[in-house]
């Protein structure tokens, strides 16, 4: 009699499940892989600049900077806080060593599936270039992962967001609106809970991480409170989506419903400000011609003379740049995992066949500081699959 096939599922079809995905079926072509995914391929990481921040890379070598992930590994944790015991705080700290020392494999790994990048480019408090940017952002990324799986045997389940999870011995049923499947391994890859965060809205409205729940009820799982970041996005039509730097935002006083406040205001207190048009008037444009004033796809940092010929330039007397929109673009705080990325359950024991990546899986951990969490995604989707391809 011959053996079944396994089957696997992953839930979210953004950075992680992509690449927990591709891998899988590059590891094990034999495994049956369903992708479920609410809406579209592409999740929060389209809404991002698209930024991987890793040492020890080709593209570091090629530019002459000697650098290495213990390095990296040293200033993310200046960065980073933690929600946790001290035990919580010593496996963190083992996966984001992890996470940095296969940084360099990691973007090796995308490179391979056709993303290219740009840079490295400086980001203080980094003390070296670290930065490598998709060219041409987040949302060309997913688009393009999504065709290295249109001819993989992998099904992908779009418009099916996940209704119920269940567990009947070691198998995992999905429930859909439309289909009920048993799976012998699961992959929790839905992204942050961001759009259920308050008052605030989510730069990706589709972001409630709900099977993070899910998951927590049924296998007593620890989740950790959301850890919002709140910021200024450009919602120009046209226009790149980039972040101002915090630093212009407080030198700009910011035009908002005919009024004017200063942009140090809004810095402390946005909330007031959620779901109105904001516009930046730059009041010493000279000061910023050559300096950094926000994040740009592509090129990483981008200065003011780099703006002015796009459409964010909405008048020039005196300068005024927008609209922007406050909005919380991820969060973190979810389930916790183990250095194979299994779901640990009640007593910290990991649960067979359960993973989780991404967001999903970030546990107590905040990550911050530009190009971790694209990082921290890609890296996780790759070790899951790893883990599942060598799983008894």
């Amino acid at each position: 009699m011959s053996r079944r096939a396994r089957r696997a599922a992953i839930i979210g079809g953004g950075l992680a499940g992509l690449t927990c995905a591709l891998r899988l079926n590059e590891r094990n072509p034999a495994l049956s892989v369903t992708l479920y995914e609410q809406d579209e391929i592409g999740g929060t990481s389209a809404f991002a600049i698209g930024s991987f921040t890793a040492a020890g890379t080709k593209w570091q070598r090629n530019a002459g900077i000697v650098d290495a992930p213990a390095e990296h590994f040293t200033t993310l944790l200046e960065l980073c806080e933690f929600d946790g015991d001290d035990r919580d705080v010593e496996r963190y700290h083992a996966l984001l060593r992890d996470c940095c020392s296969a940084g360099a494999e990691t973007l090796e790994r995308l490179a391979a599936w056709g993303l290219f990048f740009a840079g490295p480019f400086l980001e203080p408090p980094h003390p070296k270039p670290r930065m490598h940017n998709v060219i041409s952002s987040g949302a060309a990324m997913m688009a393009l992962l999504r065709m290295r799986l249109d001819p993989t045997d992998v099904e992908v389940r779009e418009h099916s967001p996940v209704r119920g999870i269940a567990r009947h011995g070691d198998a995992f049923e999905i429930a859909t609106d439309k289909s009920r499947d048993s799976y012998d391994e699961l992959v929790i890859a839905c992204g942050d809970r961001s759009a259920r965060t308050g008052s605030i809205p989510a730069r990706n409205p589709r972001a409630t991480g709900e099977p993070i729940e899910m998951i927590a009820d049924l296998c007593a799982a620890k989740t950790h409170r959301p850890q919002c970041a709140v910021g200024l996005r450009a919602v120009a039509t046209g226009a790149p989506s980039i972040a101002p730097d915090p630093k212009f935002l407080a030198a700009c006083d910011v035009l908002v419903d005919g009024a004017t406040v200063p942009g140090r205001q809004l810095l402390d207190e946005p909330a007031p400000f959620a779901a109105h048009d904001l516009f930046l008037l730059v009041t010493d444009a000279q000061r910023f011609m050559r300096e950094r004033v926000s994040t740009y796809p592509a090129i990483g940092y981008a200065t003011l003379a780099d703006l002015l010929p796009t459409s964010l330039v909405a008048g020039r007397e005196p300068l005024r740049l927008g609209p922007f929109r406050v909005v919380v673009s991820f969060v973190d705080g979810a389930l916790d995992v183990d250095s194979a990325m299994r779901v640990l359950g009640a007593d910290r024991a990991p649960v067979a066949h359960l993973y989780a990546c991404g967001s999903a899986g970030v546990g107590g951990m905040r990550l911050e500081g530009h190009g971790h969490h694209l990082l921290w995604a890609a890296h996780g989707g790759l070790l899951a699959a790893h883990a599942i391809t060598h799983a008894e």
